[in-house]
């Protein structure tokens, strides 16, 4: 009668052992860089010289680049890489899950349940977000489908999760995810296509390299880390490093042939974007493995699409309307108004979920 007891507390054990969520401090710290960024650029593009100020609040570094010298070959910032860096961790994120679950024996429709599921309500926000706050002037289908920043994270989780599934070998991902960046640079050479960014409508350039940092990202996933959860030292040493610094070399080189273009996410700098992602896990890793944390960040990054998503609520929807009449007098007040209350009010809300311990699962 012992012996059952015994193998019946080890499976309740192996049980809980499954449900168990797999969270990593490094990972979560650089979760939560990238949420501040979002807060930040957020606030840049809303007090911007298109919206009735004589020059935008935010200083260059804080601002996308082609709001100072929008020429030919607009001026390139670190927030023009926040939106693929967060694609990236989207489709980081999503190879792990879809990894995961076939760790566990999921069979593929269930799997396939999963990416659905996720891509479907991404998409939903993306429509609801729209009709709340139109983001180009007036309602576009299609900018809402295709263009948009929730439909962005929608396709890119999509892809990155059919590779997942599909594609077991990292390089194989790579590749596939660096022939889709070979079709948007050949189709953005032409002018007829080119141009159509002008127009009514654009031509989701974005989109398409938004999709090839998600596969790219997908196979990251695999050199970072095992099925069951643990850090792979020996793809980091033989495949993160190497291929990070060859895309920052590559995104260098190919700038001169098509430059960096924040509208249109060319590929020197979606290619940017990835090394300086993928830098950043490794850097957050190794101070994760020396003891550092930056206290109060992983707050953030624990429920990154939640608190993606209350930032759009509480800060675009409310709280900056709310402000509007009271910029523009001193630096030192819109420092606190924008700089520092923004990423106030989404910590708390962000903390209070840690504090009941909801993971909300998007």
């Amino acid at each position: 009668m012992s012996e059952d007891l015994k193998i019946d507390e080890t499976e309740k054990k192996e049980k809980k052992e499954k449900k168990k969520i797999i969270r990593f401090e490094w990972l979560d710290q650089f979760r939560g860089i990238i949420i501040i960024l979002f807060i930040i650029q957020t606030c840049a593009w809303l007090f911007d010289v298109n919206e009735g100020w004589s020059i935008p609040l935010m200083a260059p570094a804080l601002n996308h680049g082609f709001r100072y010298a929008n020429l030919e070959r607009p001026l390139i910032t670190m927030i023009d890489l926040g939106q693929q860096i967060f694609i990236f961790l989207v489709g980081f994120m999503q190879a792990f899950a879809v990894l995961k679950r076939k760790e566990k024996g999921l069979s593929d429709g269930k799997i396939w349940l999963h990416i659905g599921k996720r891509f479907v309500l991404v998409m939903v926000l993306s429509v609801v977000h729209s009709y709340v706050k139109p983001e180009m002037g007036e309602l576009n289908s299609y900018f809402i489908i295709a263009e948009g920043t929730l439909a962005n994270i929608a396709w890119a989780g999509l892809a990155a999760g059919i590779a997942a599934l599909y594609i077991q070998k990292p390089k194989f991902r790579l590749i596939v995810g660096l022939g889709v960046m070979l079709v948007h640079s050949i189709l953005y050479m032409f002018e007829s296509l080119h141009t159509l960014k002008d127009g009514d409508w654009s031509f989701p350039f974005l989109t398409i390299n938004h999709i090839a940092i998600g596969l790219i990202a997908s196979a990251f996933t695999l050199w970072f880390l095992t099925p069951k959860g643990e850090i792979n030292e020996e793809g980091i040493k033989k495949n993160v490093l190497p291929v990070t610094i060859a895309f920052m070399i590559s995104s260098y080189l190919l700038d001169f042939i098509q430059w960096s273009d924040h509208h249109t996410v060319s590929t020197p700098l979606a290619m940017l974007a990835i090394s300086v992602a993928a830098l950043s896990l490794y850097v957050f890793y190794h101070f994760d493995k020396d003891g550092f944390h930056i206290p109060g960040l992983s707050t953030f990054g624990k429920n990154m699409l939640m608190v993606f998503l209350f930032s759009m609520v509480i800060n675009e929807l409310v709280y900056y309307g709310l402000i509007e009449g009271l910029l523009g007098l001193s630096g030192i007040f819109d420092m606190f108004l924008l700089g520092i209350v923004p990423i106030l009010l989404i910590w708390i809300i962000a903390k209070i979920f840690e504090k009941l311990n909801l993971i909300v699962k998007i």
